[in-house]
């Protein structure tokens, strides 16, 4: 919850974007999942709502692509995205 409490930084919402417009963070992709899902998490707790639902439908597609649609993250993404919508 640390993280959250520290996220209304509009210089961590810009540098987050930033690093997310490289492609040559490929080479980690769990890294990428990772840094995307608190960029979205930083959308979401500021109200930016419309690109935090587009940011967790990137990291839910990121993960069932790279480790299935059954795996137990791909899994909590789907859940963390219907718990955005019922919010």
């Amino acid at each position: 919850m640390e993280f959250l409490l520290n996220c209304d930084a509009v210089g961590l919402l810009a540098n987050h974007s930033y690093v997310l417009e490289f492609d040559n963070m490929e080479d980690d992709v769990q890294e990428r999942i990772g840094l995307l899902w608190k960029f979205s998490m930083c959308l979401y707790s500021n109200g930016i709502y419309n690109e935090a639902e587009r940011s967790f439908s990137q990291v839910r597609e990121m993960r069932e692509r790279v480790l299935g649609s059954g795996h137990p993250s791909a899994l909590t993404s789907m859940a963390n995205m219907a718990s955005m919508y019922r919010n």
